[in-house]
């Protein structure tokens, strides 16, 4: 790739990062007045506390809001990227894996203590409303109108009304043969990921009566789920990425899958592009705009292990395990961003390799 032109300011211009590491290593070629200067935009961190660990993370407006295991639940202020703050939290928690955002109320999987919710309309004054005991370790959590679809250890999907917060109530579920790891609910189904078996889909258009309809073994250990469209996106510990056509839920097929090479833990969407965790590298970005022939345009490697990422409005928010919360800058079909700074209207050249 070579990109020509005059700088007329400092703008941003975005590449894959393995052009990045080649453009801060090889220099630039071109004529001008003055050296250029070429660095990654700087990267928002929020440093976690001794003892906690960044599982998952969810970014409602200014806020994300981060489960911290032992440590609860933080919420930070990240409206300034490079600058994150804390402003809040619930700290009395048993073990929080997983956090789900919904008007003024985090839903918190909270391991043997099964369900929280607080109310966190006041960010620095978080307050637990109620919650639910369901007797089996709560891993992770959708909520989709009133109710919030809990996958456990023993009792694998759990369904949980949460129309009234102060009073909620288990009113249904479906149990699973291994433990129900991920579950994401789009329509009148929930795809949940189960340890050591597949991606299952349940019919949950009577909450009182949940159905297992369909299924699609993705050949590993399946974790992270996310659906869009016809398609389900599983990333698999040991498989990688898994794009299955859930058109027909009775009848799941593979369109498309990438090896990722590591040990692989959530998914998200966002466009054209599936961000992938993983214990390798932290972060990698699979394009899938044509399901069938999956390619990874970019990665990002961190300090620790990414469980969890979200994109919200051009920014990548990954829970990386001890490094707590990174905030990556990014442009609409660009996956990680450099500055460019040189002299007003003089020519320049920047030349990158993709090896």
């Amino acid at each position: 790739m070579k990109l020509i032109g005059k700088l007329r300011r400092s703008p941003a211009l975005g590449v894959g990062l393995t052009a990045l590491a080649v453009w801060v290593t090889a220099g630039l070629a071109g004529t001008h007045a003055a050296p250029l200067s070429v660095q990654a935009l700087p990267e928002g961190r929020w440093p976690l506390e001794p003892g906690s660990i960044s599982f998952n993370v969810k970014v409602m407006g200014d806020y994300a809001y981060v489960a911290l295991g032992g440590g609860g639940l933080a919420v930070i202020d990240v409206s300034d990227p490079t600058n994150c703050t804390r402003v809040g939290g619930w700290p009395m928690a048993w073990s929080v894996s997983a956090v789900v955002v919904k008007g003024n109320y985090a839903y918190l999987a909270d391991g043997i203590a099964g369900l929280q919710v607080i109310d966190v309309s006041n960010p620095a004054q978080c307050v637990r409303v109620g919650g639910y005991l369901i007797g089996s370790w709560a891993r992770n959590l959708a909520v989709s109108g009133n109710y919030a679809y809990v996958t456990t250890d023993q009792q694998g999907l759990v369904v949980i009304d949460v129309s009234n917060p102060t009073n909620c109530a288990r009113v249904g579920g479906y149990v699973t043969r291994d433990h129900a790891v991920d579950v994401a609910v789009s329509g009148n189904y929930a795809y949940v990921t189960v340890h050591s078996e597949d991606l299952q889909i349940v019919d949950i258009s009577n909450p009182t009566n949940c159905v297992r309809v369909g299924s699609y073994d993705t050949r590993g250990y399946p974790k992270g789920v996310v659906v869009s469209g016809n398609y389900a996106y599983v990333a698999d510990v040991s498989t990688g990425l898994s794009v299955i056509d859930v058109s027909n839920p009775v009848d799941c097929v593979l369109v498309g899958r990438y090896s990722t090479g590591c040990l692989n833990g959530s998914v998200a969407l966002s466009g054209n592009f599936a961000y992938v965790t993983d214990e390798c590298i932290g972060l990698q970005v699979i394009d899938v705009s044509n399901p069938t022939n999956c390619v990874r345009v970019s990665s990002y490697k961190t300090g620790g292990q990414g469980n969890d990422v979200v994109v919200v409005a051009n920014r990548i928010y990954l829970a990386d395990e001890y490094e707590g919360l990174l905030v990556l800058p990014s442009v609409p079909n660009v996956q990680f961003t450099v500055r460019v700074e040189a002299e007003t209207n003089q020519p320049f050249t920047l030349e990158a390799a993709t090896d």
